[in-house]
């Protein structure tokens, strides 16, 4: 773990790469559910309408 704390650059590298990652992945699906919530609301408001 010592070497690890010894290259500060390459520990925020890893860090940022893995949190960009993960971030990624997590807004994909979010993006999707957001996606298809607005499809049906859109598609209610025009029954409704």
């Amino acid at each position: 773990m010592n070497d690890y704390f010894e290259y500060p650059a390459l520990m925020w590298a890893l860090t940022s790469s893995l949190l960009s990652i993960v971030v990624v992945w997590a807004a994909i699906p979010l993006a999707a559910g957001l996606a298809s919530l607005r499809k049906r609301q859109q598609a209610t408001e025009g029954g409704n309408l």
